[in-house]
């Protein structure tokens, strides 16, 4: 009886395995993300047990330097450096296809790791649904991008010098507006976009998640280069790839992948950070 039984476990057992693996649609490989991207992995970012803690976030390249984490952000930062080389890349646009897979954490770092290898740059809070990045630096966003946008300040007063780092600045994201999508649209973010360019080495761009709302294709069409960030476990393959077929249709230039939180097993839930459509 055994030897008649084990063909029909072997079988059960593929066909367990087959189905496990259809239900699971994250993206879990540099080469899954690449298939369902339509462009190249630049970097895998490990897990941080601290990022769980939206409540406390961490740029752990200058908090934890010698990290595995700081130095998947270094290689990063290697990775773009070549990219530039072959054309001028001075403003780039971070985002990534749904909400809480770590656009914001990985824009703070590279930041962080362009600065301490003596680059001007300067972060640009550009989510004015949820704006975040002002809670990496301790800093206020009240006023901002929105202010220098709607004409009641200059812009030049609107950035602020990040603590502890002479080569990094911020632009806050300013006053949430009621139309978000509509603002960004205006010949003003491109005249504002232009003159930063001219101010600053680099100038990063944290912007909504792609899916949820249009504003992040919106200023794709205004950057020299779109970074896309997944987190391994979590990101959907349908996601990815609605996410970069969006961003195609505008011709955004996607320079690159980041594939994030890559030591995490299975997918976690969400953190209570959602997008509407209002």
């Amino acid at each position: 009886p055994l030897p008649d039984a084990l063909p029909i476990c072997l079988i059960l057992g593929l066909a367990a395995a087959f189905i496990r693996e259809s239900l699971d649609d994250a993206i879990n490989s540099k080469e899954m993300a690449e298939e369902f991207g339509g462009a190249t992995v630049l970097a895998a970012v490990p897990m941080v047990n601290s990022w769980k803690k939206r409540d406390k976030p961490l740029v752990v390249s200058l908090a934890r330097p010698m990290s595995p984490a700081a130095e998947a952000y270094r290689s990063l930062r290697t990775s773009l450096q070549f990219a530039r080389q072959d054309r001028d890349l001075r403003t780039i646009l971070v985002t990534s296809p749904a909400a809480a897979e770590g656009k914001s954490t990985t824009l703070s770092n590279l930041g962080a790791m362009f600065a301490q290898a003596g680059e001007r740059v300067l972060l640009v809070s550009c989510d004015l649904r949820k704006p975040r990045l002002g809670e990496f630096f301790g800093l206020d966003e009240r006023q901002g991008l929105t202010t220098a946008i709607l004409g009641e300040q200059p812009l030049e007063e609107l950035i602020r010098p990040i603590p502890g780092d002479e080569n990094l600045w911020m632009l806050p994201s300013g006053k949430p507006p009621p139309n978000p999508a509509e603002l960004l649209n205006g010949i003003r973010v491109q005249q504002i976009f232009s003159a930063l360019r001219e101010l600053f080495d680099l100038v990063l761009i944290d912007s909504p998640p792609v899916l949820p709302v249009t504003d992040a294709v919106v200023l794709s069409r205004d950057v020299d280069a779109t970074l896309l960030v997944v987190a391994a476990g979590q990101t959907s393959r349908g996601d990815l790839q609605r996410a970069a077929e969006k961003l195609g249709q505008v011709q955004a230039r996607v320079t690159g992948i980041v594939l994030n939180e890559t030591s995490r097993q299975g997918a976690y839930g969400g953190y209570g950070y959602r997008y509407g459509y209002g």
